[in-house]
């Protein structure tokens, strides 16, 4: 028997917020952090939807892994998630980052839990591309996909002042200058680095100085800052506080046409340069996703819960403010959409990009 909480109870249940605190840890133990109580905190929900509640479900709290270091994007969202699911309907969430091989070691623990729905992540095409290049024992069907967080355009990134804050300057220092100048992403066979290849390509093999840092956003980020790297690739939601402090500039948009948010930043398109050589493979995508085998009325209420979540005025507010969409695609159509469309993508970078590295 299925059990309706209505409005009134959610009120009741939403008389307490819980405040996230930052997530941290390694491989080996990693922390966890569990909403607090703050009165004076509220998130804009808008008009909260009905949501059914399996019989029994929750009895506890769910934690949701990241399989990410903390601070990072993925962390942020996360957080969010946890404090509206717990005001909006006394969800308690507890928000574990796991980083470690590229999300592979996060992932992971997900995929190998009970699948109650009380261990969920946060997954993305990070680990499609694991898969997809055999660099991680798992298959795309050992997950149950919940709820499209996140899609992040990928953008060039410099530092606000420095030598080379436009695209002209950029791209005029590389050709004069071929291997010198240096272009550089997070982690290595992702789809940072193969933005990064597609631009090298575009402009000519071997123009830029490329670099790959193995710790991630927040490095490249550090590296910009300090003048040690001339332009990174990034998606804006990693490096947002620094470009509305006015350290960092968003100087090229890997995307077919500008940013909404960023209406003054040309496309490399303006620049008769195609950095979509095999169609618009080298997508970045966050989605929930839990083990495979969940009870399929617990799924249901994941999705639906994450979605209602994702769809907030709160949650869009965020989104709209750090650079990326979240449509809160979920059902079959996400199951399809990352099976049919971001895995196939994956496969192909894995064969005409990273093998031929």
């Amino acid at each position: 028997m299925k059990v309706k909480r209505t409005l009134a109870l959610i009120l009741v249940l939403c008389l307490s917020l819980g405040v996230l605190s930052g997530c941290g840890g390694s491989t080996d133990t990693p922390e966890s952090t569990a909403p607090e109580e703050e009165a004076e905190s509220k998130l804009d929900l808008g008009e909260i939807p009905e949501l059914t509640f399996p019989e029994g479900f929750p009895n506890k709290e769910i934690t949701l892994i990241v399989p990410f270091a903390a601070g990072g994007a993925f962390d942020v969202m996360a957080r969010n998630v946890q404090a509206i699911a717990n005001q909006m309907y006394g969800v308690n969430i507890i928000v574990n980052c796991v980083s470690g091989g590229g999300s592979a070691v996060g992932v992971t623990q997900v995929l190998t839990s009970n699948p109650d729905g009380y261990t969920i992540g946060f997954g993305s095409t990070s680990y499609l591309g694991l898969i997809a290049q055999g660099q991680m024992d798992a298959e795309v069907d050992d997950a149950d996909f919940l709820c499209e967080i996140s899609a992040d355009p990928m953008v060039l990134v410099a530092k606000a002042g420095g030598e080379y804050d436009t695209l002209d300057k950029y791209l005029e220092a590389a050709k004069a200058n071929p291997g010198t100048v240096t272009l550089g992403n997070p982690g290595t066979n992702n789809t940072n680095q193969a933005t990064a290849k597609f631009l090298d390509m575009a402009v000519g093999d071997g123009t830029f100085d490329m670099l790959s840092y193995s710790d991630g956003d927040a490095r490249v980020v550090t590296e910009l800052l300090g003048g040690h790297l001339d332009a990174g690739v990034l998606k804006p939601n990693s490096c947002m506080s620094q470009i509305l402090s006015g350290d960092l500039v968003i100087i090229g948009s890997f995307t077919e046409e500008r940013l909404e948010s960023f209406p003054d930043v040309p496309t490399f398109a303006e620049y008769d340069l195609d950095v979509f050589p095999y169609g618009d493979v080298a997508q970045t995508v966050c989605f929930a996703f839990g083990p495979a085998g969940l009870d399929p009325e617990i799924k249901t209420f994941l999705s639906e819960l994450l979605h209602n979540i994702v769809m907030t005025p709160a949650f869009q507010e965020l989104a709209s403010t750090n650079g990326f969409d979240a449509p809160g695609t979920y059902g079959d159509e996400l199951t399809t959409y990352v099976t049919d469309v971001l895995y196939e993508g994956a496969v192909v970078l894995a064969e005409k990009v990273f093998q031929a590295a």
